[in-house]
């Protein structure tokens, strides 16, 4: 006879119950023991809390990631310390460790975090823009930006 369970499925018979049912006990795909999908981490570094708050909010609703918080580099270096993260956004200007002081952190230490790394700037000059690149950026946006770019820039990120 020919069972109709996925192929890592196995179908055991038990015993009938009282009633004189036979009952089946299920190994594999109905048991619940595969494996779960891991979720895709994120670190957002600002030290403006509405704007932690907000990119954090479109990161975990539109692309379902976890996310952690920074409010400086330094606060940025002890998270990466304790995760890895598919994607880091973080601002340039920000008090005690810059953006691009964290960076410099990330790549000096060979940390593989730096691959999926992206600016985001409140200083909309040219001068912002040159530091940042010239720390190594892949993606610099200027703060405030469209939502659908910062939307496409973190999924091409997360893609790479």
């Amino acid at each position: 006879m020919k069972s109709n369970l996925p192929p890592q499925t196995s179908k055991i018979v038990l015993p009938k119950s009282k009633a004189g049912h036979p009952r089946y006990f299920f190994r594999g795909a109905f048991s619940g023991d595969q494996p779960k999908a891991i979720q895709r981490l994120a670190l957002v570094v600002d030290d403006d809390k509405a704007v932690r708050h907000a990119i954090k909010s479109v990161l975990e609703r539109r692309l379902h990631l976890k996310v952690y918080v920074a409010s400086n580099g330094a606060e940025g270096i002890r998270q990466v310390r304790s995760h890895h993260f598919d994607l880091i956004i973080s601002d340039v200007n920000m008090p005690i460790m810059d953006g691009i002081a964290f960076y410099d952190w990330l790549d000096k230490n060979q940390h593989q975090d730096v691959e999926k790394f992206m600016f985001v700037t409140g200083g909309n000059d040219l001068d912002t823009d040159i530091r940042a690149f010239r720390g190594g950026a892949i993606k610099v946006l200027d703060k405030p930006f469209a939502l659908m770019d910062f939307v496409n820039n973190c999924t091409t990120l997360l893609r790479s």
